[in-house]
This record gives C-alpha cells, sequence and structure tokens, in this order.
C-alpha cells in the first residue's frame, strides 16, 4: 500500500534555520524519497493548502513456461499542480534558468516514463530472443540519473502568481529524491532555478522575530486570499 509524505513549513520561526528567508526567497532544503510506497505532498508556502504532488509507480512482471520466458518493466513519475498551481512543462531546467510567465505550464508533467522489456522463446532446433526498452518522460535522459529543476507558479489571488522551483534527482525508472524547493513571494516577479536569495546568493542572516511575525502574518494574508479564489 502506497503511503504519502506531506510537508508544510508552517512554524517558520521555528524552522528559521533551516530555511533561507532573505531578499523575497523563501527556500527549505529537505531530503525526500519518493518511490513506489511514498509519493510527496508539499504545501510550499505554508497556507495549508496542498501545492505540489510527486506521484511515482514502479512495477515488473516476469513469466515462463516449458519454451520460453518472459519480463516487463514499467516506471512512471508525475507532477502534479494542486489547488490552483501549475507546473513547468518540457524537460529539467538547470540552475540559473528563469522561471517566469514566459515558460509553458500546465497541470501535470509526466517525468518519468520507463519501459524494459525481455523475452525469450525455444523451438525444437533454437532460441529467439528479444529486448529493449524505452524512456520517454519529459525529463528522462537515456537509461541516466538526471538532476535539475522543475518550475512551479502558484496561484494565490487573482491575476497573482508566485514562481519557484523545486530541486529533483531523478532516475530514469523515476525513482526520485527532492533536495530543496524555493520560491519568490513578491507575487508575478521571476526567479532563477535554484535562487536561494533576490540577488541569487546563499542567505547567511536569520531575520529578527519581528521579521518572522510579519512573514507569519503574510502567509495568512495569502491563505486567505487562495481560499477566497477557490470557493469564486
Amino acid at each position: 500500500m502506497k503511503r504519502s509524505i506531506s510537508l508544510s513549513c508552517t512554524a517558520l520561526a521555528a524552522s528559521s534555520l533551516s530555511m533561507g528567508l532573505n531578499a523575497g526567497v523563501i527556500y527549505q532544503d529537505v531530503n525526500l524519497n519518493v518511490s513506489n510506497y511514498n509519493d510527496v505532498i508539499l504545501d510550499v508556502n505554508s497556507d495549508g493548502l496542498n501545492d505540489l504532488r510527486f506521484d511515482h509507480n514502479y512495477s515488473s512482471y516476469y513469466s515462463s513456461g516449458y519454451r520460453y520466458s518472459s519480463s516487463r518493466s514499467y516506471g512512471d513519475l508525475w507532477a502534479y499542480g494542486l489547488n490552483g498551481t501549475q507546473v513547468v512543462l518540457g524537460d529539467a531546467l538547470d540552475g540559473g534558468d528563469t522561471i517566469d510567465d514566459t515558460l509553458i505550464f500546465g497541470d501535470v508533467n509526466h517525468m518519468a516514463d520507463y519501459n524494459r522489456w525481455y523475452s525469450r522463446s525455444c523451438g525444437s532446433r533454437s532460441c529467439s530472443t528479444s529486448s529493449g526498452s524505452t524512456q520517454t518522460g519529459t525529463w528522462n535522459d537515456g537509461t541516466q540519473t538526471v538532476t535539475g529543476y522543475l518550475g512551479f507558479a502558484l496561484s494565490v489571488d487573482v491575476d497573482e502568481l508566485l514562481f519557484g522551483w523545486v530541486d529533483i534527482t531523478m532516475q530514469a525508472t523515476g525513482y526520485s529524491t527532492i533536495h530543496g524547493f524555493g520560491y519568490e513571494n513578491v507575487a508575478n516577479t521571476g526567479i532563477l532555478a535554484g535562487a536561494t536569495s533576490s540577488d541569487h546568493t546563499n542567505p547567511t542572516d536569520v531575520p529578527e522575530p519581528s521579521t518572522l511575525a510579519l512573514l507569519a502574518f503574510g502567509a495568512t494574508g495569502l491563505a486567505a486570499a487562495r481560499r477566497r479564489q477557490k470557493k469564486s
């Protein structure tokens, strides 16, 4: 039975040591495995609404008889946008690529689509074999492991989007690790893939409590706006 891992960065003050808050960009370092038994759900901006879901499925089959044997394997990874969030379509973004409204977004990105087969059959005099594999997901690069960024856009109000990224390493079969994510908390402002601050450097300062309080208040306001949008 599959289970889901949900992550919501709710207690900003408590998590300030691991969450970088600087110059309009909020980011979180994580280590989440997306596997056949663990789907991952993210509430990126801690407003009580789930934003992204990573769903992995892998299956394999084997059969044999007196003169034949065959096996097949299937692996898939989907990234879904939830509650108005959309994800960048296409292949992995490189660090430093711009994520904004010039990119193509959609509700789901089929990142891994892996198929492998093998069969062997024998007659009275000889045997024949057939084997092959395909990797046709948007992130697939043959059988290579891929590390890159998935861009996304959170819909926080009418005509207001928050752009962000998720840092992912994906095997050809779809097994993945999410290393972290970040977003620009100024609406309709682009962000560079992998950026942890608006000047594209790693933040070094922890915000004062007053700043954290303001950020928490802002997150509450965004939650209310998104709920109003969902009801309308």
